[in-house]
């Protein structure tokens, strides 16, 4: 069913495009025969499905940075508030995190290889520690006190709708279409803010580039856009990203040996991966809708939505050829 649903979903693909999407299927069938048929072809292409696993449905997902030896992990939380943690490179279970059993996050962000941050559907926060011995970066409570009160306040009609984080800057966003930027180790009281949507966001993430003294924030809204602010001049591009006539759902940057690339999942199921200092992008056509989208630093592309979590691998010497 799933082999010839990717078939009514992208028709006309060339072989090795539709070899990769049909061995995707086949390995979220459970299909090994059928995927060791269709792995060589698949693996011409300029992605390849690396595991795919249809009965994981996250409600929250992000990386966690693992160590040299195991390489990045892949935090997620699933409709009853459960929160676990994956190995990237084959997604077997490796931890699991206590959390308050009331709460149901719809956002993860990893902080410290102890601490993340999670947003629930109310739109507040609560700090994650991630050990028995772990503590909460400083600034992380008067982060979530600042903005839960914020939303909490009988004359708010505002409330988060998306986070992420990198190093030591944390950035929000919310349904008026604004971001807000935090540094944990800055004594400001405040964020940085700017509105960079007509309407509410759907994602968001930053990256902090040190060599150059600059935050990058890019962000997705419902109005079509993906947006990029550049917290050194402290403005907006004056073009959008990218702009279509699709919803972006989930955006992740990372750096890594192709340069500082940043990856969109859009509603309707495509994926773009931009190598932002060619200004190239490769577009990806996939075999489910994606909400959450990780990208890790050797090219793996981690995808989950209501059909399921899946990882990538991305030919980065080829993928913009």
């Amino acid at each position: 069913m799933a082999a010839g649903r990717a078939g009514a979903v992208h028709p006309g693909l060339a072989d090795p495009h539709r070899a990769a999407i049909l061995h995707l299927a086949a390995l979220g069938a459970a299909d090994a025969r059928l995927a060791e048929l269709l792995r060589p072809l698949a693996e011409t292409h300029r992605w390849t499905a690396r595991w795919y696993r249809p009965s994981w449905r996250p409600t929250a997902a992000a990386l966690t940075a693992g160590s040299a030896e195991s390489g990045e992990r892949l935090m997620t939380a699933d409709a009853t508030g459960r929160v676990r943690v994956r190995r990237v490179s084959d997604g077997e279970l490796v931890g699991r995190v206590t959390v308050d059993p009331r709460l149901r996050p719809v956002g993860l962000t990893a902080l410290t290889d102890s601490c993340a941050l999670a947003l629930d559907e109310d739109g507040m926060l609560h700090p994650l520690l991630l050990g028995e011995e772990s503590m909460a970066p400083g600034r992380v409570d008067r982060l979530a006190l600042h903005h839960n009160g914020v939303t909490a306040a009988p004359s708010s009609d505002v409330r988060l709708t998306a986070l992420g984080a990198h190093r030591d800057r944390v950035v929000l966003a919310d349904g008026a279409g604004a971001v807000h930027l935090w540094s944990l180790s800055s004594l400001d009281a405040a964020p940085r803010s700017i509105r960079l949507h007509g309407s509410g966001v759907t994602a968001v993430t930053c990256r902090v580039l040190p060599e150059v003294g600059v935050v990058l924030v890019v962000s997705a809204g419902l109005d079509g856009a993906v947006r990029l602010w550049d917290s050194a001049t402290g403005a907006e591009m004056p073009v959008p990203v990218e702009r279509r006539a699709a919803i972006p759902t989930a955006v992740d940057l990372a750096e890594t040996a192709a340069g500082l690339l940043l990856a969109v999942a859009w509603s309707d199921r495509r994926v773009h991966v931009w190598q932002l200092s060619e200004g190239r992008m490769a577009a990806l056509s996939l075999l489910h809708p994606v909400d959450m989208l990780m990208l890790c630093a050797d090219g793996t592309l981690v995808a989950a939505g209501r059909d399921g979590t899946c990882a990538l691998g991305l030919d980065l010497d080829r993928l913009w050829s």
